[in-house]
């Protein structure tokens, strides 16, 4: 893997737990994960909302680390490998359909940081998780041959 890099937005809206209105929250989010640092927040531009009569940080931007464990590795493996099979047949002289699979072998993250937002362990601590994350491509193609 040569960049592992994304982009997007976390919207939360609705009320506190004490039932309390909140307007939309809305906090963009820039990854670069091999990059960023752990605990990464941008909160030298953050704006602070009142919520339940507490000041609550907004971050101007969320890394890919924000909530993360510092562990010492990064979240994804840099190398992984995979198979490849295809099919391709000409219905006539310019007609062809095409399909191909790729399945990767390897695990594309690391379980140290990959943690379950649902499980918690006897102490009640987020647990990592021990799924498996592989790629998997499937592509289909029609097209002329002139």
């Amino acid at each position: 893997m040569l960049s592992s890099r994304g982009v997007g937005e976390l919207n939360y809206n609705g009320k506190s737990t004490v039932g309390q209105t909140i307007e939309p929250i809305i906090v963009p989010l820039k990854y670069d994960y091999f990059k960023d640092q752990f605990q990464q927040t941008g909160v030298t531009n953050a704006k602070f909302i009142t919520v339940d009569n507490r000041k609550v940080v907004v971050p101007a931007t969320l890394g890919a680390y924000y909530d993360a464990r510092d562990t010492g590795v990064p979240l994804f493996n840099r190398v992984d490998a995979g198979l490849h099979a295809g099919l391709g047949i000409f219905m006539s002289q310019g007609l062809y359909l095409g399909a191909r699979i790729q399945q990767g072998l390897f695990d594309l993250t690391r379980a140290e940081q990959e943690l379950s937002l649902h499980s918690l362990d006897a102490a009640g601590k987020i647990m990592p998780r021990s799924d498996k994350d592989q790629n998997l491509s499937i592509q289909l193609s029609i097209g002329f041959s002139f």
